[in-house]
């Protein structure tokens, strides 16, 4: 069969773009929405339901230890396919699941989805498409991606309330089964390379000198760490911030519109790590992402029922954890050799599912058996501080190189 490759830059990105939108939203941003339906139905407590994804995101963690060895085989877009087409079963399968036992093996099969069909294979795919854009390509991809909670909080809202958490289950299972078939489409369509060559990732403009680094050493696991910590705080703020709001008294439409606005923030974010990185380069735009989300934290926690302050707070956690997910692609470009590529991006992923996969559970504990929200507030706040100093350690080790 004759392939071809992308005729453009957007050629490559809205295709991998609307099959973001799609997992994202239906695996990932819905769930807190789903959580005290499935919980009211089953008559389980809300630990037991946030366990599920734990139990997910743990599974996630397994399978991307092999997940830079998978793409190298078959391909990006084959990767990205069959994790839809998973994600597609597990959620028929959780549309008529009526116990803890189905529910638990159903959230075990979306962690494959998550690690098969999220960012990772999806940068893979860009490096391959676009190599000279790349990262302009991954920017663009994030930034679109942020649309998920946008597009899929409202639209998961009016499912549940107009026709139950199970046919909601089933209209995301034809969803994302959709975006698998796209993806497989693209599979056959693009070239992609299932042994890259040994040639250099186009080099980005801060830092330099770094295309021999070793992903093993300290400095790269201080920026795995870094990563990893910020994935938490980030997965038990989408899935805990309605409940926070709630529990302040915000009236829940507010709620709900701001938790959404997490999305359109991490778009705003990510074009401005565009603009940094440009300006100022990847390690200024790296700092400025980590500060905003720790800042936004701040501001969250001292907000109470504000709701300046609390869009405020929701701009800065927003744009921060968006412009991170940006350089999560894009900083690995920089410091690694094409062909290590994968492997690096591999090792990145899995501590930060590991730490995604402690966060629902690990909140929802904190959130009953302590203070409450506001013990949870501070922890995340804490956790952001970590990240940063993880960051400023690993970027100034690898800035070293330079001299």
């Amino acid at each position: 069969m004759r392939t071809t490759t992308p005729n453009s830059l957007l050629g490559a990105v809205l295709p991998l773009a609307f099959i973001q939108i799609v997992a994202w939203g239906t695996v990932y941003f819905s769930f807190p929405l789903f959580l005290d339906p499935i919980r009211n139905d089953l008559g389980c407590s809300r630990n037991q339901i946030a366990a599920g994804m734990t139990l997910g995101l743990t599974v996630a963690a397994l399978i991307q230890l092999r997940i830079g060895r998978l793409i190298e085989r078959w391909g990006p877009t084959t990767v990205i396919g069959a994790g839809c087409m998973l994600g597609a079963a597990a959620m028929s399968w959780l549309s008529i699941t009526g116990g803890l036992a189905g529910y638990y093996l159903g959230w075990a099969a979306l962690g494959a989805t998550m690690a098969l069909a999220f960012f990772e294979p999806a940068f893979a795919a860009l490096l391959e498409q676009a190599p000279r854009q790349f990262e302009l390509a991954v920017a663009l991809l994030v930034m679109l991606s942020g649309l998920a909670g946008a597009v899929f909080l409202p639209i998961t809202h009016w499912l549940i309330d107009g026709y139950g958490w199970r046919s909601a289950m089933r209209v995301f299972a034809f969803c994302i089964c959709a975006a698998g078939a796209l993806a497989l489409t693209l599979s056959l369509c693009w070239r992609e390379a299932r042994h890259p060559p040994l040639q250099d990732a186009p080099r980005l403009d801060e830092p330099r000198g770094t295309a021999a680094a070793d992903p093993g050493e300290p400095r790269f696991w201080a920026l795995a760490l870094g990563f990893a910590v910020n994935s938490c705080v980030v997965t038990a703020l989408v899935i805990h911030l309605f409940g926070l709001l709630v529990e302040r008294g915000v009236a829940n439409r507010v709620a709900l519109y701001v938790t959404a606005a997490i999305g359109p923030a991490q778009i705003l974010g990510r074009l401005a790590q565009m603009l940094l990185a440009r300006r100022l380069g990847q390690r200024a735009a790296t700092y400025a992402a980590f500060t905003a989300l720790l800042a936004g934290l701040l501001v969250l926690q001292c907000s109470r029922a504000d709701e300046a302050l609390l869009w405020c707070a929701v701009l800065c956690v927003g744009a921060g954890s968006g412009m991170i997910t940006t350089l999560r692609g894009t900083l690995i470009a920089v410091l690694f050799r094409r062909e290590l590529y994968a492997r690096a991006a591999g090792m990145v992923a899995t501590p930060g599912s590991l730490f995604r996969a402690a966060a629902p559970l690990g909140a929802s504990a904190v959130v009953s058996g302590m203070a409450g929200y506001v013990a949870l507030g501070w922890i995340m706040v804490g956790l952001a501080a970590i990240s940063l100093s993880l960051m400023v350690y690993s970027l100034r080790a690898y800035r070293h190189d330079r001299n």
